[in-house]
């Protein structure tokens, strides 16, 4: 997500969606009454007697419903700006595609709004490159990588091929569990031409085995890189690595709550707790809040989360469709970790 303008003071966001996980980051921001602002598909007659043709106009509209259709965000609203030929108060739908520049104004930004809109913690994820002679190590980083390691092996002499490319792979493989361990890697990416990325997997330890995921590239040098970072298997990876982050905070829910300890779960209970300043961090079901707009109580929910960071808690948006999502609706959609246990 790219933010072009930012003016929280008149709590206006210019916001360029880059990917289908941002679109899904603006629908769930998204609340009734906000004012939207985009260039929108209209049609126009210019005389009464004229036919309908669709134009490319500037409106804005006041936000009543919206909904991401295969992969088009439509939000639905009144028309409260725009030109002479489109009428104040008619219905309106604005389509956003990704790609597609949109303006949101709110009477007021919550931060975990904001937080969701913005790039979330980018995973330390570790891409090695290799073949039998050499590897690289690098560090992802928000615009690219840095290379952080590299090393070279002596090239097998006839008949002795097999023992040089373990010896090698067994090398790289022991830098690859220091560098991970300094790194505090998530995860780690293994790349190469051919099967060689198979034969080093069989020499990392079982630990650092299953944070790892193999990839394919044309070449074993320092240009590799920049072709993983175009490869599937890094998103995979990116999505995997934030599952991670959300699945260890449902489990420290779920192991307060067999203990009886410091956590409170569902609407009532996580509503008293942040009355009380209590929550230090809460864990909100993505589904829970399409359900608050259902059920025109959004209201409650708003005032709640406005609570929690009140008391300067932090808000965890979490995915209904991850694993700790489905735990979480489990538990009621809503759960907060506290400062103290509640009576």
């Amino acid at each position: 997500m790219r933010i072009l303008t930012s003016n929280l003071k008149k709590g206006l966001l210019k916001l360029l969606p880059e990917s289908m996980d941002d679109l899904w980051a603006v629908h769930a921001v998204l609340a009734q009454g906000d004012r939207v602002e985009a260039k929108t598909m209209r049609k126009i007659k210019a005389t009464e007697e004229a036919k309908a043709e669709k134009r490319a106009v500037w409106l804005a509209i006041t936000v009543d419903r919206w909904h991401i259709e295969g992969e088009t965000l439509r939000i639905f609203g009144s028309v409260v700006e725009g030109t002479e030929e489109v009428p104040r108060g008619s219905a309106h739908t604005i389509s956003v595609k990704v790609g597609n520049t949109v303006t949101i104004i709110k009477p007021a930004w919550q931060q975990w709004q904001l937080t969701k809109l913005k790039s979330p913690r980018q995973p330390s994820v570790l891409i090695v490159v290799h073949d039998r002679e050499e590897a690289f190590f690098a560090a992802l980083r928000p615009k690219g990588y840095e290379l952080v390691g590299q090393l070279r092996g002596a090239v097998a002499k006839k008949g002795q091929t097999k023992v040089a490319v373990e010896d090698f792979f067994a090398r790289v493989a022991k830098e690859i569990a220091a560098t991970a361990a300094r790194l505090k890697a998530e995860h780690v990416i293994v790349a190469s031409p051919a099967f060689w990325k198979e034969m080093l997997a069989e020499k990392l330890p079982p630990e650092l085995k299953r944070k790892t995921t193999l990839a394919s590239c044309s070449s074993a040098d320092e240009q590799a890189i920049n072709e993983v970072l175009r490869r599937p298997e890094l998103k995979t990876a990116l999505a995997s690595a934030q599952a991670t982050r959300e699945l260890e905070l449902m489990e420290r829910v779920l192991a307060e709550v067999r203990k009886g300890g410091k956590v409170v779960y569902g609407i009532d209970a996580v509503e008293t707790a942040a009355q009380q300043g209590a929550i230090e961090e809460l864990l909100l079901s993505e589904g829970l809040l399409e359900r608050a707009r259902e059920e025109n109580w959004s209201a409650r929910l708003d005032k709640l989360l406005r609570d929690v960071e009140k008391a300067k808690g932090t808000v965890r948006l979490i995915s209904s469709t991850s694993e700790a999502g489905k735990r979480l609706l489990g538990i009621g959609g809503i759960a907060g970790l506290l400062r103290w246990q509640m009576e």
